[in-house]
C-alpha cells in the first residue's frame, strides 16, 4: 500500500481521520448507536440492577486492514476492536446460542 492509497477514503469513512505517531492514516466511519440493557456485577460480587445503554459499533482501517469497533457510546469507556473474521466468528455463535433460547 503507498502513501497515496492511505489518504483514499473507504466509502463508509467519516472524512475525521486520525494520524498515528508513525504518519499512517487512520479511516473510522460514523458509530451505529445500539440500544441495549446490560447488568453489571460489582467489583464485590453483587448483581446491580440492569441499566439501560448505548454501545456503539463501527469500522476503522488502518495499515491496509479493516477492524471493527465496539463498546459502550462514551468516549471514557473502553472499547474493544476485532479483527472482521473475529466479527463475523462472533456473530454466529451468538445466533447459535440464541437459537436455543425460547
Amino acid at each position: 500500500m503507498t502513501a497515496e492509497d492511505a489518504l483514499i477514503c473507504p466509502p463508509w469513512c467519516n472524512g475525521e481521520h486520525e494520524v498515528t505517531d508513525d504518519l499512517h492514516v487512520v479511516h473510522r466511519s460514523e458509530g451505529i448507536i445500539v440500544p441495549g440493557v446490560e447488568r453489571v456485577i460489582s467489583t464485590q460480587g453483587s448483581i446491580n440492577p440492569p441499566t439501560v445503554i448505548e454501545l456503539a459499533i463501527g469500522l476503522e482501517h488502518r495499515d491496509g486492514e479493516t477492524w471493527v469497533w465496539l463498546g459502550p457510546d462514551q468516549p471514557v469507556q473502553r472499547t474493544t476492536v476485532l479483527s472482521v473474521e473475529s466479527t463475523r466468528r462472533l456473530i454466529r455463535e451468538v445466533e447459535r446460542l440464541l437459537g436455543v433460547v425460547p
